[in-house]
């Protein structure tokens, strides 16, 4: 049964970017962590926290103890973003998770030309603000993660000993809850309507939710690099490969309508050295996301006396920046993102394993 799984995950790891298709997801797409943040979002192949629930699911298989974690984010355009989970490790190398991600727009203007009291002008697309007249859109995401290692000898005959091997699977089922609050009583242009005269009536809709169910599956790999190469003093490296949102669910809006959320294809790597100086460890990581056309993300950390990490990326060509503070248990994570077209988000980020 493991050889299997194995197989699948080799198979998964070559031909998943073949298969990809454009993500439609959109506040999922934002990731979680400050930490995988600073390092350019480049974490699919990490094994080292909590957070690897959203970013492989095989991750949080190597987890040494529990750990609470929560984020706040000041997200584009006066947004809230917002995380908090827990990771509880089993026995016999296991672990299971529970995560929420919250992603909130309040307050959002309604203009003139998107109701029933004025006409729709062609010259003036989106007219107004109507004094007093507002929604909220609140997106959410409920995470239950499980993930298991195992521990593999590989038989390297010609070179005469076995490569040990940790091997990680993992797997996520979220809720996906989305929903406007302040919508009734206001009539908005429907969506599907061909926009070409200069008076179209509005359509009325009460409150707008949606709700649906989707699966993530990952694998991971951890190796020492010392034990492939036999050479004593390099570190481990870690490959990971993660499916979003594999059964491509279909959400059904409360007004008809229908959003279908695409698979998107991860592949990670993540390599960790230990040094004896006042740089006690170095870390760096790529990966590629299929979404979007596909794209390229790089990362690197340096620990300081292990107390303190710098940190350093590039998610999708747009630079990043990080800081860490590790002490007895707790780590304190700040990170920038400098947008390349809007106003960069902080993100901060706290977390406790014990």
């Amino acid at each position: 049964m493991l050889r299997k799984i194995i197989l699948v995950a080799v198979v998964s790891l070559f031909v998943g970017n073949l298969l990809a298709k454009e993500n439609t997801t959109a506040f999922l797409e934002n990731g979680v962590g400050a930490k995988a943040l600073g390092m350019g979002n480049s974490y699919t192949g990490s094994w080292l926290d909590g957070n690897s629930f959203y970013w492989n699911p095989a991750g949080i298989s190597f987890a040494k103890r529990r750990e609470v974690a929560g984020m706040y984010a000041t997200s584009f355009l006066e947004t809230s973003y917002n995380h908090f989970g827990y990771t509880h490790k089993l026995p016999k190398d296991a672990a299971f998770g529970i995560n929420w991600i919250r992603y909130s727009i309040d307050k959002i203007p309604v203009y003139n030309t998107l109701t029933n009291e004025a006409t729709r002008d062609p010259n003036n697309l989106y007219g107004d603000f109507i004094e007093g007249k507002n929604f909220d859109n609140i997106q959410q995401a409920y995470y239950f993660t499980f993930g298991k290692k195992h521990k593999l000898n590989f038989d390297l005959g010609w070179l005469y000993y076995n490569l040990p091997i940790e091997f990680g699977y993992g797997f996520n089922v979220k809720v996906i809850r989305m929903a406007t609050s302040g919508l009734s009583g206001i009539g908005i242009y429907d969506a599907g309507q061909k926009r070409d005269g200069s008076s179209l009536p509005a359509i009325e809709y009460d409150d707008l939710s949606v709700t649906g169910i989707g699966m993530d599956l990952g694998f991971l790999f951890k190796a020492s690099m010392s034990e492939i190469a036999s050479k004593e003093g390099l570190g481990d490296l870690g490959v990971g490969f993660q499916i979003q949102d594999l059964s491509e669910e279909e959400l059904k809006w409360s007004a008809n309508t229908k959003d279908k959320v695409e698979r998107a294809y991860l592949t990670g790597v993540y390599y960790v050295q230990d040094f004896d100086w006042i740089i006690d460890e170095y870390t760096f990581a790529y990966n590629y996301d299929s979404r979007n056309e596909g794209s390229h993300h790089f990362g690197g950390e340096i620990r300081l006396k292990k107390m303190f990490a710098i940190r350093l990326g590039s998610n999708g060509g747009d630079a990043t920046y990080g800081l860490g503070f590790i002490f007895k248990g707790f780590t304190l994570d700040w990170a920038y993102w400098n947008h390349s077209k809007l106003e960069g988000p902080h993100r901060f980020n706290l977390s406790f394993q014990f």
